[in-house]
């Protein structure tokens, strides 16, 4: 009686503790597989022939109820066995499965091996410089007027009506004088007094800072000159004056002068200053009874002209004068008083005797402003 209640409480308990391992591992285990049988829980051996008895459902047991195990069974195994694996007589090793969480474990990407070098990164590109713009071209400034200690007159004298005030502050190029002061070069392509020379602003004549520049000098074609002829009505009787400095320039010649408009020499001629360029200025009146290469009158001023001067003609009905920076020379002989009207030329040529100048000899004549007056 007692072996029976024993057998019936042995095999609850062992119901039981199945249960209790296939709760707690989430799968029961596999009873048949490959035509045997495994061990059961508490490691004994069934029959070979006759199959283990079929395990009753679990319950929940009493309250008060505690399971009791035969001191012979061994601990039960935490391992779960791994599914579709072959039995073993061996414990199984403990499962390393996660317990299933309904996601899928993000795949961890593999460390890269440490014996292949880490790539270099790319050199990064010199930067290039930005391009500068050029700058955009300015205009020279016109150079500063000269100031050489004499004003230009702009304004009438007693007696005298202004009839030209140039100071040359409109600059103009080597090559340009011709077109930028028109009538200012009326001599241009002729051959001077001694024919040594060729009268070209082209090649001779600037202006710039206020002066004007006549650069002599010989080239193939031989001594370059220039005659200045300003614009103004040929007239009887009058005034003028021109502000100039030179340099020393030998086998040239200054003859600044009135000149017959009729072009009829036996009318008379009045030069002043006239000399050798850079040399002392003297002043002249042909005669205009009949003999013009005759000089009805003559004056030597000392004065070098290399230093700026001012030099003023006076003509009027009853005396020619001559003026150079506050000192004057006055004729009132009648053969060397011309009573036609005259031109203004300021004649700047090669030497009347001597030959050509030396190919070598070179200088400038400046002009500052001239001015012309009329009888009031």
């Amino acid at each position: 009686m007692n072996s029976t209640r024993f057998a019936r409480r042995r095999r609850r308990l062992f119901a039981v503790f199945f249960a209790a391992v296939t709760t707690f591992c989430g799968a029961g285990f596999s009873l048949h597989q490959s035509g045997t049988t495994t061990a059961d829980a508490a490691g004994a051996r069934p029959s070979a022939t006759a199959p283990a008895p079929a395990a009753r459902p679990s319950r929940p047991a009493s309250r008060g109820e505690r399971p009791v195990t035969s001191p012979s069974a061994a601990a039960p195994s935490t391992a779960v066995p791994q599914p579709g694996t072959g039995s073993s007589t061996d414990a199984p090793a403990p499962a390393t499965t996660l317990p299933q969480t309904g996601t899928t474990p993000a795949p961890v990407a593999p460390k890269p091996s440490s014996s292949a070098p880490a790539p270099k990164p790319a050199p990064a590109p010199a930067p290039q410089p930005a391009p500068v713009p050029a700058p955009a071209p300015v205009a020279a400034p016109a150079p500063a007027p000269v100031s050489t200690g004499e004003a230009l007159p702009t304004s009438d004298l007693p007696g005298w009506d202004l009839v030209l005030s140039e100071g040359f502050d409109r600059p103009s190029a080597l090559g340009s004088f011709a077109r930028d002061y028109r009538g200012w070069a009326g001599y241009d392509g002729a051959r001077d007094t001694s024919k040594n020379g060729q009268y070209n602003s082209a090649a001779t004549t600037s202006v710039s800072g206020g002066i004007l520049d006549k650069h002599l000098h010989s080239t193939g074609s031989g001594a370059q000159v220039m005659a200045l002829t300003p614009p103004i009505a040929s007239q009887t009787y009058g005034r003028y004056a021109v502000r100039f400095r030179m340099d020393q320039v030998p086998g040239y010649k200054v003859a600044w002068l009135l000149w017959p408009a009729s072009d009829n020499w036996a009318e008379g001629e009045i030069d002043f200053p006239e000399g050798s360029v850079g040399g002392k200025a003297h002043g002249y009146s042909h005669d205009v009874n009949g003999n013009p290469s005759r000089n009805a009158w003559y004056m030597d001023s000392g004065m070098s002209m290399t230093s700026w001067r001012t030099a003023v003609i006076e003509w009027t009905p009853d005396s020619v004068t001559f003026a150079m920076d506050g000192k004057t020379w006055t004729t009132t002989d009648r053969s060397a008083i011309p009573t036609d009207p005259m031109r203004w030329v300021l004649q700047t040529e090669t030497e009347l005797s001597g030959g050509a100048p030396a190919r070598g000899a070179s200088g400038h004549v400046q002009i500052d402003w001239v001015a012309a007056w009329k009888r009031g």
